[in-house]
């Protein structure tokens, strides 16, 4: 089983602002912390203002130390240049068909203002059923009265629609981060997930982080346990009231966990079997820009590289095997041979994998032998049930077997065929 990643909670620390820092950059967080063969590091990092949103632009301004030391080269990417998003919602069916009906449309509406119009909007709904639609960010600024609609009954089922969602978010991650809004009071009836797992279904093939908007009235445990997964997947936690504004820094937030830096770099000093390493990734090259830092073990984060794992040598065997079975399958299966007998041509054979075969003269034939006394089309081979036989196709000097001319002939080992007047050939059965 691969080692969970480690994330924001796990950390030993978080931002420090200082007043020479970015003027657009408040604050910086390492949500996540991977590492595979050879020393191979990938960080997923946010960058935000005062109000939350994130920032753009900082790939030449990001510097990486692990242990004290620089990490010499690096790659950093920015998910948001990549296209359009996709947002998945989790809302509880319950809330749309009472007061927090109006919580729900505004919240999204909130966070639709803050995505592009390609943007897409995948909404999960915890009911009975656990029912998905997927709207552009344009559409969902619009969908309460169709969210309204699709309120299933009974329920809510939270933590199978959260998995779901999470499952979702995970395959549509970019620069492997994906990002999922939970809108709900807590409350989960029915359920066959469990926190478990949908925290492993986040972290299937990448980071999925929770934005949790938590509407009150609902049950204790349950909002306590997405307290926690919000944690521990770097996400955000927001408390949203009936009769009250939503909170200013909502949308921005929800965009800040899709548009993150993803920082790719290899340490050649790292090691497995230290007990503890440390991570700091600053903005600017002073000590005056906003830091994030991080402390982990190796084995918390530590992913082997996919080919060096037992499990998948297994499978390439076995893959290897099948091949090696399938073109054995496939290999022609030898029927008989026709060896030579006399004159130049001696011991000489051919092989016979297909029948009819046809023996003469002409290019056409299947056996072309060029001698005096063999016909055009002088002969064939067939199969009759078990057996393989000889026959005559009109040869002007006729086909002979062991001295005697036929018409035809059911062959048995080592019958001597002679074509014509001095073409012998020794059948030999498989």
């Amino acid at each position: 089983m691969r080692p969970a990643p480690v994330f924001l909670a796990t950390f030993l620390a978080a931002a420090a602002i200082a007043p020479a820092a970015s003027a657009a950059t408040a604050r910086l967080s390492i949500d996540r912390v991977r590492v595979t063969g050879g020393g191979r590091h990938e960080l997923i990092v946010r960058a935000q203002d005062d109000d939350g949103a994130p920032v753009a632009g900082l790939e030449r301004d990001l510097g990486v130390t692990l242990d004290g030391h620089g990490v010499g080269e690096m790659r950093v990417e920015y998910s948001g240049d990549g296209g359009p998003r996709t947002l998945v919602a989790v809302v509880d069916a319950p809330l749309l068909r009472g007061e927090g009906g109006a919580v729900v449309d505004a919240v999204l509406r909130a966070v639709a203002r803050e995505l592009a119009p390609e943007d897409r909007v995948e909404v999960v709904l915890a009911g009975d059923a656990v029912v998905a639609r997927d709207w552009s960010a344009r559409e969902m600024s619009q969908a309460g009265d169709r969210l309204a609609a699709m309120a299933a009954g009974g329920g809510p089922k939270l933590f199978d629609a959260l998995r779901k969602g999470a499952a979702d978010a995970a395959s549509k991650r970019r620069l492997d981060s994906g990002a999922m809004l939970v809108i709900t009071r807590g409350d989960d009836r029915g359920s066959r997930a469990r926190p478990g797992d949908v925290m492993a279904a986040a972290l299937r093939g990448g980071v999925t982080s929770l934005g949790v908007v938590i509407v009150p009235g609902g049950d204790a445990g349950g909002v306590q346990q997405l307290e926690r997964l919000a944690s521990l997947t770097g996400g955000e936690l927001w408390y949203a009231q009936a009769g009250s504004p939503v909170p200013p820094s909502l949308g921005a937030g929800v965009r800040a966990l899709l548009d993150r830096y993803r920082i790719t770099f290899r340490d050649s000093r790292w090691h497995r079997d230290d007990s503890t390493h440390q991570l700091e990734v600053r903005l600017g090259a002073d000590d005056n820009g906003p830091l994030a830092t991080a402390s982990y073990r190796p084995v918390d984060v530590y992913e082997p590289a996919w080919w060096s794992t037992a499990a998948v040598w297994i499978v390439l065997l076995a893959a290897a095997v099948i091949a090696a079975v399938v073109l054995l399958g496939r290999r022609r299966r030898q029927l008989c041979l026709l060896v030579a007998q006399g004159g130049e041509e001696d011991g000489q054979w051919y092989e016979v994998f297909d029948l009819p075969l046809r023996i003469g003269s002409g290019r056409e034939n299947d056996v072309v032998i060029v001698r005096d006394g063999v016909s055009r089309n002088h002969c064939l081979l067939q199969r009759e049930g078990r057996t393989i036989v000889l026959v005559d196709t009109n040869s002007e000097f006729g086909t002979f077997v062991n001295g005697g001319r036929i018409a035809r002939h059911e062959l048995e080992e080592d019958d001597v065929i002679r074509l014509g007047t001095d073409v012998e050939l020794v059948f030999e059965g498989r």
